[in-house]
């Protein structure tokens, strides 16, 4: 079993995890965090066995470490709203090279004969 300060050192490297994944985010990369969803589980597994007061003593670090993947989540939607918006603008770009091509195409097929 983990001792408290294991197991808030634990919490603050998950805590830096995301930090950053979300500081990578801020500047249009991405990070997997695929791992931190079972490194969560298990760290609150962990705490589940700690005594009363030891679980108060991590609570603020679990609170602070809740905090940053909200805060990761919004940033994530956020640049998921900004994704989709670019997408939508592209599409009329698109329509128009189409346009276009086909335009092209035809007066190409007009000129050869």
């Amino acid at each position: 079993m983990k001792n408290l300060p294991q197991i808030i050192n634990e919490v603050a490297a998950i805590k830096n995890s995301v930090q950053g994944a979300m500081g990578m985010l801020k500047t249009g990369q991405i990070m997997e965090l695929h791992n931190v969803e079972s490194r969560v589980k298990d760290v609150c597994a962990t705490i589940q066995n700690l005594p009363a007061n030891d679980r108060k003593t991590v609570q603020p670090h679990l609170m602070a470490l809740l905090d940053d993947m909200d805060q990761y989540y919004a940033e994530m939607k956020s640049r998921h709203g900004e994704l989709l918006e670019q997408i939508k603008q592209l599409n009329p770009n698109r329509q128009a090279m189409n346009a276009y091509s086909k335009a092209a195409n035809i007066k190409n097929t007009t000129d050869e004969d």
